[in-house]
């Protein structure tokens, strides 16, 4: 009898143990999930403590500093562009001015009669000699302002134009030096012989530079029309910041899609400049060509102005403000480059 209440007993307490158990692990693993989801909140919450926060300020700083350094560098290659050209117009003013003081000699040699003769000749002799030399300074100057060109650019095939551009300055010095040893008796022949192989020089430079501008041309009017597609898609940004904000876009949107259209007739503008371009001979179109292609860049510049002046007009923050700011600098950026 004793021996059953034991074993009775120990069953009572063996269920009590089965039913205490279980609930003690599910109260830990109740307490270790609610540790865990505090760990969690704790390194989400050092996570976003860490995570560099948007500084505005610097933000504005950066935009800043960047245009002006971008308004510096376009100020020093314009510079740079208009010593070239003051350079190019003075030696052409001096060539003029020495072509038309030999018109005169060879007038006096042609009216001459007797001994005076021989000295009028001797002095034509020495202005063709002097021609020459004003005609191979105005080739070098000429080339230097093409180098500088291709130096401020970044077209792909800088290297091969330099190249190229070196290789004419170097038979151009060769030239400038058989032409320095002419003198008053040098023969006519030989004068008339080295002239000819500078005039064929110089028909060279002129080819090579149409081939070279046009290029760079082609180089530039391809970036400024592929901006458009990032102006477009600017704009876009903006009409759906705008409307997130509850702001009426039927103006901004309006001005959108001229603008795409407008990008379109950018392009083919481009593509005829570029067509024109590869026709020899034809510089008159080339250059019309090149004009109408400005022209839509004009017409660009005046379609972000207008974006700009509709998206200021629904600003209600500062943020609209710097948006529109932002936008303004890119259509500046893509009209004056």
């Amino acid at each position: 009898m004793k021996t059953i209440q034991k074993l009775t007993a120990l069953l009572v307490i063996a269920l009590f143990v089965l039913t205490i158990v279980p609930m003690a692990l599910a109260e830990d693993v109740d307490d270790s999930d609610d540790e865990t989801e505090i760990e969690e909140t704790e390194v989400e919450e050092e996570d976003r403590r860490k995570r560099p926060q948007f500084d505005r300020v610097k933000y504005k700083k950066r935009m800043k500093d960047a245009r002006a350094e971008f308004k510096e560098n376009r100020a020093k290659v314009r510079e740079h562009v208009k010593m070239s050209k003051e350079r190019l117009q003075e030696a052409r003013m001096k060539f003029k001015e020495h072509k038309d003081s030999l018109l005169e000699l060879r007038g006096k040699v042609t009216r001459c009669e007797g001994d005076d003769c021989t000295e009028k000749r001797r002095a034509l002799r020495k202005g063709v000699n002097a021609h020459l030399e004003k005609i191979t300074t105005v080739i070098t100057n000429h080339l230097e302002k093409l180098e500088n060109k291709v130096l401020d650019s970044n077209v792909e095939n800088k290297d091969d134009m330099i190249a190229k551009i070196d290789e004419l300055k170097a038979d151009v010095a060769s030239k400038a030096e058989e032409v320095a040893s002419l003198t008053a008796d040098t023969p006519k022949e030989d004068v008339r012989a080295l002239l000819k192989e500078v005039k064929a020089l110089w028909k060279d430079v002129r080819q090579t530079h149409k081939r070279i501008t046009g290029a760079l041309l082609n180089d530039k009017g391809g970036k400024l029309a592929g901006k458009h597609n990032g102006l477009l898609r600017s704009m876009e940004a903006r009409i759906a910041a705008a409307a997130k904000r509850g702001h009426d876009t039927a103006a901004l949107e309006e001005i959108k899609d001229r603008f795409e259209v407008h990008r379109d007739d950018v392009k083919a503008a481009h593509d005829a400049a570029k067509a024109a371009w590869k026709e020899e001979g034809d510089n008159d179109a080339w250059k019309a060509a090149q004009q109408e292609f400005r022209e839509e860049l004009k017409e660009s510049k005046e379609i972000l102005r207008e974006f700009v002046a509709a998206f200021k007009d629904l600003r209600s923050d500062s943020d609209d403000v710097e948006e529109a700011e932002d936008t303004e600098s890119e259509s500046e950026t893509t009209s004056e480059e």
